[in-house]
């Protein structure tokens, strides 16, 4: 990632947001969104879950860009806002998601994520959104209490409430593009908590840069409660059955 940033720093050297573009992929392949699921772009907090104050870390000193090797809100997992970066949140810091994503129908998984414009590493291209819930867990003496965990669309946060209770989006319903992301053993993207003052987001960043047309993929962990679909996995098990 090092290096890759310090390649990207000599080639844009001030932040860019991806602007909307045609798509890029055949038509019968892109999807529209689903009509089942509302799409939101920033988490629905109904129960007004706040969480314990990061403190003021003051306002980062960066020079056209964030990047997230340099920038101290990046290196001490903060997001950038308005009032914490000298660049207004013009940056790569931002938890904006980017206007390039569109769904597609993939061979083998279900609907995924795809980009009509060149994402790169270090970048923000979006937030995991949902509805946040607060519980208490497992109890002393409550066996009966089932243990929340990643399962489905449901995201644990590692952050407790101010209230120590855990939380967890939800977004079976209402969510963004990063909803849809597919689970790869060999990700372009990664999920990260990070958090500014009182305030928790699950943002995805780019961990290489992504072309035109290219599929926006994250890991969901080594212990996936699914059967998995990458491209190197289906691969194995068309050859495992080949054996058979």
């Amino acid at each position: 990632m090092k290096k890759l940033l310090a390649e990207l720093k000599e080639r844009r050297p001030i932040y860019q947001a991806v602007q909307p573009s045609a798509p890029v992929l055949p038509d019968t392949a892109t999807v529209e969104w689903p009509s089942d699921v509302d799409y939101i772009s920033e988490c629905i907090n109904n129960e007004g879950i706040r969480f314990k104050d990061a403190g003021n870390l003051g306002i980062c000193q960066c020079v056209g860009d964030c990047f997230r090797n340099e920038c101290h809100n990046a290196i001490g997992e903060v997001y950038c806002t308005p009032a914490n970066c000298k660049l207004d949140g013009n940056c790569s810091n931002f938890p904006r998601e980017a206007q390039s994503l569109r769904l597609f129908q993939t061979r083998h998984a279900g609907l995924g994520v795809y980009t009509t414009q060149r994402l790169e590493a270090g970048d923000i291209v979006g937030e995991y959104c949902g509805v946040l819930h607060g519980y208490e867990g497992q109890r002393k003496g409550q066996p009966s209490v089932k243990k929340k965990e990643n399962s489905g669309y449901t995201m644990l946060l590692n952050h407790r409430a101010s209230d120590g209770k855990f939380v967890y989006i939800e977004p079976a319903k209402q969510g963004s593009y990063m909803r849809f992301l597919n689970h790869s053993c060999s990700p372009n993207a990664e999920f990260a908590e990070m958090q500014y003052r009182t305030h928790v987001r699950v943002v995805v960043v780019m961990l290489e840069p992504a072309d035109a047309g290219a599929e926006v993929t994250v890991s969901y962990g080594k212990s996936v409660w699914f059967p998995c679909y990458c491209d190197k996995c289906f691969r194995r098990q068309l050859r495992q059955q080949k054996r058979e």
